[in-house]
């Protein structure tokens, strides 16, 4: 008896199944349909709309700029709930953080230009936004660190608050880029200060010499080598090494002079660094205060917080770089060639056959010999 009860009871449950699989495919049958019909009104709708904006350069630019709408990111499946959104947060301030852990070069400034970019292009001065720097270097090239000042330049220059957070060092380059803050936070023990200039290099001349080797070198222009490895040491390239420094230096000086004027320059620019309430006490930086804790104020004073990285583009593998791509694939930039839309997008396909603007793949907005002297 208790096996004819589950053989009963697995059977039920069988049937209950099919049935069940049976609604879902209904189901699925009326969305395609229903899905099928929401995009034959909108090719219509957006055809109406097309031919009422008439013909003219400003009747294109308006087509253009319905393109541009209909074919944002949004959701157009119908099974999609939208969650509620609060009115007023189109109106609050955001942050954007960034982190430059620099090293000598510094390498980094590629992406900090391309996030520095991303910004400009997406804050809003006018509604509060500012920007939050993570800082950590210790210097390096005098020309890699002048670009990557140059970079938070541009978030001033668009009238955006910057403030940079030094957890572990900003000294020398590092306090080079720090300084063009707005405000400087510093962890208790963060290092800053180095404003300073140095240059050092290994002379093997007078080994070379004993080894019988000779190293030939030759210029044009009085100071076209001044000191190299393996050229005997002249007091007049010493010279002008100590010159080139030297001016090196008092441009140096002079920017961080500018940019924080509260300093008592010609004391703080001696090539020491001050550990962080010691940094305060000579106005090297404003407050004591971890990253996280700056954040945390952020996020409790209503600011949304947004956190820019800009991630390299993956470089193309093997069978790309032969040509041995799928056919959809081929299809799709044979398209693109032609000014018509990618295949893979039925929503962009629709738009462009109904207002006759041809919606191709969206491009990124951010389309665009070291020497041995270095910030120390």
């Amino acid at each position: 008896m208790g096996d004819r009860q589950r053989e009963d009871d697995a059977l039920a449950r069988d049937a209950e199944r099919r049935q069940l699989e049976r609604k879902k495919a209904r189901a699925e049958k009326m969305l395609a349909a229903a899905q099928k019909q929401s995009l034959e009104l909108e090719a219509s709708f957006l055809t109406v709309a097309s031919e009422a904006l008439g013909e003219g350069a400003s009747a294109w630019e308006k087509r253009a700029a319905l393109a541009k709408l209909v074919a944002a990111p949004v959701s157009w499946d119908p099974t999609d709930v939208p969650l509620p959104r609060n009115a007023g947060l189109a109106s609050r301030k955001r942050a954007f953080v960034l982190i430059f852990l620099g090293d000598a070069e510094p390498s980094q400034t590629f992406d900090l230009r391309e996030e520095v970019t991303a910004i400009v292009r997406s804050a809003d001065a006018a509604r509060g936004d500012t920007v939050i720097l993570r800082l950590v270097s210790g210097g390096g090239s005098v020309t890699g660190y002048g670009l990557a000042m140059a970079q938070l330049l541009r978030l001033k220059e668009a009238g955006l608050h910057l403030t940079v957070c030094v957890e572990q060092v900003a000294a020398s380059g590092g306090y080079m880029m720090a300084c063009v803050a707005d405000k400087i936070v510093a962890s208790p023990f963060a290092v800053l200060g180095s404003i300073g200039v140095i240059t050092e290099i290994p002379n093997v001349y007078e080994r070379l010499t004993k080894e019988g080797v000779t190293f030939s070198t030759v210029t044009a222009g009085e100071f076209k080598r001044t000191l190299t490895p393996t050229k005997k040491l002249d007091p007049k390239d010493v010279q002008k090494t100590e010159q080139e420094v030297g001016e090196i230096f008092a441009l140096f000086k002079g920017f961080v002079g500018k940019q924080r004027p509260q300093l008592d320059i010609d004391k703080i620019a001696t090539g020491e660094t001050w550990f962080g309430a010691d940094a305060i006490e000579r106005n090297l930086a404003d407050k004591l205060q971890t990253y996280d804790d700056l954040l945390l104020e952020l996020h409790s004073s209503g600011v949304d917080i947004y956190s820019v990285s800009f991630k390299r583009p993956a470089k193309p593998s093997l069978v790309d770089k032969l040509g041995m791509t799928s056919s959809a694939t081929d299809a799709d930039a044979d398209a693109r060639a032609a000014g018509a839309p990618a295949t893979g997008n039925w929503l962009k396909r629709a738009v462009a056959a109904a207002i006759g603007v041809p919606l191709g793949r969206p491009q990124s907005p951010y389309s665009y010999s070291g020497d041995h002297i270095r910030l120390g």
